[in-house]
């Protein structure tokens, strides 16, 4: 385990016997499996003292109950959230707790991606107070955790409800993500309002997209690769569109409005 992902997990768990409002700040992506997993692990742990705390208030406390403290973990905690949000926002008359189940199934092998989502918000956004507000109210994590719940059920071959969590993520947030788009660990999707990924996209680890970002095609390509590869560390400005089937090299940056649709190489700004 490398010094800074060390340092997270034990940080994690002093602030939740001392500080629940506290997150450590988050320099690097861990990357080893093991790291993500102590990350998880020492993650939880921080939002059940913070949900703990916020208990407090006699309008949360039955809410949190049923969300976070009689959860056995993040990845079961995310199902809950989004299976309140995703079958009492629609007239589908979907099963709540039908629709939990299959998210939590779903999720059971994102936990350390969503760990790592929810690590990059709380430490790229000066606005989030604290993990658990991420986990419960920010809509770029949620719609996010609902891909990454749609994306596993589109690889397992039950698209119509990966279709489904599509359609619901994009109602509800403002997001519409292909549940066949790949979509790395740690990415921080920002206000979030806006956001298209099509379906041969794929945004590499660590990346902060702001609101109004597409990943499209140029409707000139009917066969073969349509969207474009995104690396990893990747910034995408608001308003901007990346599109066709072009490369975006690790930790380049696309500024607010442009529109892309030839490569940029690693580091380059364009």
């Amino acid at each position: 385990m490398s010094r800074v992902c060390a340092s997270l997990c034990l940080a994690a768990v002093a602030s939740a016997l001392t500080s629940p409002s506290a997150l450590p700040r988050r320099t690097t992506s861990p990357s080893a499996a093991g790291e993500a997993e102590g990350l998880d692990a020492a993650l939880w742990t921080t939002i059940r003292a913070q949900a703990s705390a916020a208990s407090a208030s006699p309008v949360l406390a039955p809410y949190l109950a049923r969300c976070i403290a009689s959860r056995d973990s993040l990845a079961d905690a995310v199902a809950g959230v989004l299976a309140d949000r995703v079958a009492g926002g629609g007239a589908e008359g979907l099963p709540r707790d039908e629709l939990a189940a299959c998210l939590r199934g779903a999720l059971a092998a994102s936990a350390p991606s969503l760990a790592r989502d929810v690590a990059a918000v709380v430490d790229g956004d000066p606005a989030a107070p604290d993990a658990l507000a991420v986990v419960l109210h920010f809509k770029g994590f949620l719609a996010l955790a609902a891909h990454r719940a749609a994306h596993a059920l589109w690889g397992s071959g039950d698209r119509d409800v990966a279709l489904l969590l599509q359609g619901r993520a994009s109602a509800l947030f403002g997001v519409d993500i292909h549940p066949a788009a790949s979509v790395g660990a740690g990415t921080f999707i920002d206000h979030a309002t806006g956001v298209v990924v099509g379906e041969q996209a794929s945004l590499g680890e660590g990346c902060y997209v702001l609101h109004g970002v597409t990943l499209g095609a140029t409707g000139k390509v009917r066969d073969g690769r349509r969207h474009p590869a995104v690396g990893a560390g990747v910034t995408l400005g608001s308003g901007a569109s990346v599109l066709g089937p072009i490369t975006v090299g690790d930790g380049a940056t696309v500024g607010a409005n442009a529109c892309v649709t030839k490569d940029v190489e690693a580091g380059a700004t364009v």
